[in-house]
């Protein structure tokens, strides 16, 4: 006597198609993973709630990249993370790109690619994961560019760093969701003056280590949440006026560590000036050098400032 029965799988809270059995049919050991042989190097692993990691670490160059993904199928295309650590100072590691149809349809939540010799991410490369992506790490590679102008397209990316590579100028980075965003130890970066004007929700900038001179008056006036700036090891002299500025009373923390200033101007730092009402918050900018400049400030319609100094 045949037997057939219906199978109903909820894996990371997406009901499967029912899946029809007669007789003795099996899943793959590895389910909801794809059979490990087909993705080696690579590792895939999941949790108690069936979220999906895809761990790639082991990969040495793009061909083994390439194949682990061409070659497998996938029960599941919808993956919590995906991620590639290596340690810079390896010289077997040579993974120096990723193409359009590297991740097949994969798409994921959260991307790490790290200490790679990564120099160049096609722009469709995550392309599937428009609609999933919250947290994308690319720092201490070595990319010159990405496509920024189409970050806006990652609908609920809140976190993006870009730290240790080599990328020449920061754009215009046009994101209704982006919060936190890290471009630090790009030396010689130039960021455009509109760099943040389309960033409005960014809540915290990393602009250290660039040897930035001079911060352009007026670069973060559009944003209304932006509570932690940190440009610590860079070459400022000076801040300027309205070198911080915000349209609303936001900050909280600035780092000016290890730059060369001689002074900041009183009214350097502003938040909402449209009232003389002074606000309960207050910002605290450390400066570690043997005169401490300016400790904290707290507003009012430009700004009351309090100096320390210590011998």
């Amino acid at each position: 006597m045949l037997l057939k029965f219906v199978v109903v799988c909820v894996v990371v809270g997406v009901v499967t198609p029912a899946l029809t059995v007669s007789g003795v049919q099996q899943m793959p050991k590895e389910w909801p993973c794809p059979i490990k042989s087909d993705i080696y190097p690579c590792i895939c692993s999941y949790n108690q709630s069936y979220d999906l990691f895809m761990d790639c670490s082991a990969v040495e160059n793009n061909d083994e990249l390439e194949i682990a993904f061409r070659e497998s199928e996938f029960p599941f295309l919808k993956y919590k993370e995906f991620k590639i650590v290596h340690d810079p100072n390896d010289e077997k590691n040579m993974l120096t790109n990723i193409g359009p149809d590297t991740l097949r349809e994969l798409s994921f939540e959260r991307i790490i690619i790290t200490g790679t010799k990564l120099n160049e991410i096609a722009d469709e490369a995550f392309h599937h994961s428009h609609d999933t992506l919250l947290s994308m790490d690319l720092s201490n590679n070595d990319l010159n560019s990405f496509p920024l102008e189409s970050i806006n397209e990652y609908s609920k990316l809140k976190i993006f760093k870009l730290d240790d590579n080599k990328f020449p100028e920061l754009p215009e980075i046009p994101s209704d969701s982006l919060e936190v965003f890290s471009i630090s130890g790009n030396p010689n970066l130039n960021i455009f003056q509109n760099a943040f004007q389309q960033a409005p929700l960014l809540r915290e900038i990393y602009l250290a280590r660039l040897q930035l001179k001079v911060l352009e008056p007026g670069l973060f006036l559009n944003l209304t949440h932006l509570a932690i700036l940190d440009i610590h090891r860079n070459k400022l002299e000076s801040l300027d006026e309205y070198s911080v500025a915000t349209k609303e009373v936001s900050l909280q923390f600035v780092n000016v560590d290890d730059n060369l200033l001689t002074g900041i101007r009183h009214d350097a730092i502003h938040g909402k000036t449209t009232t003389r009402h002074t606000y309960s918050n207050t910002i605290t900018i450390r400066h570690k050098y043997s005169k401490t400049i300016i400790t904290r400030h707290t507003y009012s319609k430009t700004i009351t400032t309090r100096h320390t100094h210590t011998q």
